[in-house]
């Protein structure tokens, strides 16, 4: 397994020889554009009874695909009538996403802003852009390697996104997706801590177990950000024993040890790669896997192949062999960009774990 977790090196990506993950990236920044043909990256090598893995960062879905469409064509009224009937908070949050992402800046954005300004939806989703938009014009190196005007440029159009996700909520105060993508403001803004806490109470009053409001906090206050990793564990013990069995935030456990690794690769990889060999990080991974995914009342939604996801990365990154194999069972094509960049190509990593994984010897002893 340890072969697995190596990093791969690849042309011109420094001497790190994996895809720069700065302090200042979002994690679900940089995640593939689609265009309404939406054209998934996959790769052919793979078992014959395995589907092929593909990076498709809308994941097959039909309706959003359709309302890219829409968006393209102006017909407003059709992405307006389709996100009313969108309740559950974590699918809203992935249409807001997978709605919002486009490269520069299209035409619709700001006919829609225009044309409905009391809208909840056109604000939701347009804000949303800026913050995709002012992540484009930063990048995504270290602070160091961010220029000023590059830096200048980032933080005008994320302020201006702040305030059109700002005006989504107070449009709809029912809704939580604005709280918790204004999260992504706060910390890219440099916001202080009880201002982060604010909206992050603000979401979760709404939608008590809110995963991306608990992964966009817990980020905040991680090392690489304004915190440190005592303060992301505890914040994650806190939010994960007030959590019900099936509940997303479990996915914190695996996050927050994600992070933890992070932070040592760079500074040393063989020690980085002997973290997950620890019986305590083993039993909090497995132990959390167990509490969502196997709990009666779990229930999968729009964004529970993003959880699946990580939990197989970490799964595997510890030898769950059995827990792992669920896990990839369920989450069938669907590559998520994160957590497998971190060890270089996506595909190739998930589908390496993957054939690792099911046709591990422990699986087939009989």
């Amino acid at each position: 397994m340890l072969k697995l977790l190596k990093r791969k090196p690849k042309p011109g990506m420094g001497s790190a020889g994996m895809e720069n993950r700065a302090p200042s990236a979002p994690p679900h920044a940089a995640t593939a554009h689609v265009t309404t043909a939406h054209a998934a990256t996959a790769h052919s090598a793979k078992p014959a009874e395995l589907p092929p893995a593909v990076l498709d960062p809308i994941f097959g879905d039909a309706d959003a695909l359709r309302l890219r469409g829409e968006l393209e064509s102006g017909r407003f009224d059709a992405v307006e009538a389709f996100m009313s009937t969108v309740t559950h908070p974590d699918d809203r949050t992935f249409y807001a996403q997978v709605l919002s992402e486009w490269p520069g800046k299209p035409a619709w954005v700001d006919a829609w802003l225009s044309q409905s300004p009391q809208s909840a939806t056109a604000n939701l989703i347009c804000g949303m852009h800026g913050v995709y938009w002012a992540w484009e014009a930063r990048g995504y190196g270290y602070g160091n390697s961010v220029g000023e005007e590059a830096r200048q440029l980032f933080s005008d159009r994320l302020l201006t996104a702040d305030v059109i996700l700002e005006r989504a909520a107070e449009l709809d105060p029912s809704d939580p997706t604005p709280w918790a993508l204004m999260l992504r403001c706060a910390y890219g803004l440099g916001l202080d801590e009880p201002e982060h806490r604010r909206r992050f109470t603000q979401a979760v009053k709404l939608a008590p177990e809110h995963r991306f409001a608990h992964s966009s906090l817990m980020q905040s206050l991680c090392a690489k950000w304004y915190g440190s990793h005592d303060l992301m564990f505890r914040f994650v013990s806190n939010a994960t024993s007030q959590a019900g069995p099936g509940s997303p935030v479990h996915t914190l456990v695996a996050e927050a040890h994600l992070e933890r690794w992070l932070s040592m690769l760079d500074e040393d990889e063989a020690q980085a790669r002997a973290y997950w060999t620890r019986p305590v990080v083993r039993s909090a991974i497995t132990h959390a896997a167990h509490l969502y995914f196997d709990a009666p009342t779990f229930h999968a939604n729009k964004d529970t192949v993003r959880t699946r996801n990580i939990f197989a990365w970490t799964l595997v990154a510890v030898e769950a062999i059995d827990a792992a194999a669920r896990q990839f069972e369920a989450i069938g094509p669907h590559v998520t960009r994160t957590p497998w960049v971190y060890m270089g190509d996506p595909i190739e990593r998930f589908e390496k774990a993957r054939t690792w994984t099911l046709e591990h010897p422990s699986r087939n002893a009989e």
